[in-house]
């Protein structure tokens, strides 16, 4: 046998991997990011409703300009031939009383007309504002609206086209249910890991609300 043993030397190489099977909390985070993804698509719609009501509001008031300038224009020509007619009677005749009351009536038509056409210029300016026109660009308005009555719904049809079509309210419930998973997830963290079964198994224990 030797007298001297050794040396002997020795290596540990060892491989740890540890992976959670079942995490309630980020399953209901990444539940209310997908919900807050559609908030978001909501609110851009809702944005661009906006904008169309904006400028469809714009539009009709200067349809609307438009209207009330031809009507005073419709106003002042008769007047103007009528008072053209009576000063030339006044000549012949001696009417004046007829004439001047004539007058005063044509001159009342004419201010209400330059009052209609500044009136249809400003709301040109708030039009080309709206749609992003220069205040100094000249356009002219394509289309009118004819006047067609407005049928008058009853209370519930219109609660359920709301419901179904506006999208800030679709925005605002899906904000509430992505609310109540976040507020699901953080109840979630402070549940010890032997609870995740059971939680899974009894979504009520955790409190979870599922959007509709």
């Amino acid at each position: 046998m030797p007298r001297v043993t050794g040396p002997f030397s020795y290596f540990d190489a060892r491989i740890s991997a540890t992976q959670r099977v079942f995490d309630w909390k980020s399953i209901q985070k990444y539940r209310a990011s997908e919900i807050g993804e559609n908030v978001a698509k909501f609110n851009l719609k809702d944005a661009r409703d906006l904008v169309v009501l904006a400028t469809g509001n714009a539009y009709l008031q200067a349809i609307a300009e438009a209207a009330r300038v031809e009507t005073a224009q419709a106003q002042v020509e008769p007047r103007r031939r009528s008072t053209t007619k009576r000063r030339r009677n006044r000549s012949r005749c001696g009417s004046g009383n007829r004439y001047a009351a004539g007058a005063v009536e044509y001159q009342t038509r004419r201010q209400q007309l330059i009052a209609a056409g500044n009136d249809f210029a400003k709301q040109k300016i708030s039009l080309a504002r709206v749609i992003g026109f220069a205040p100094t660009q000249e356009f002219e308005l394509a289309d009118k609206a004819p006047y067609d009555p407005f049928p008058v719904p009853d209370l519930e049809s219109s609660l359920q086209r709301a419901y179904s079509l506006r999208s800030d309210y679709k925005a605002a419930r899906d904000r509430l249910a992505a609310a109540q998973l976040e507020r699901n997830a953080a109840a979630a963290g402070r549940y010890p890991p032997w609870m995740c079964p059971r939680i899974w198994r009894n979504r009520s224990c955790a409190g979870d609300v599922l959007p509709t």
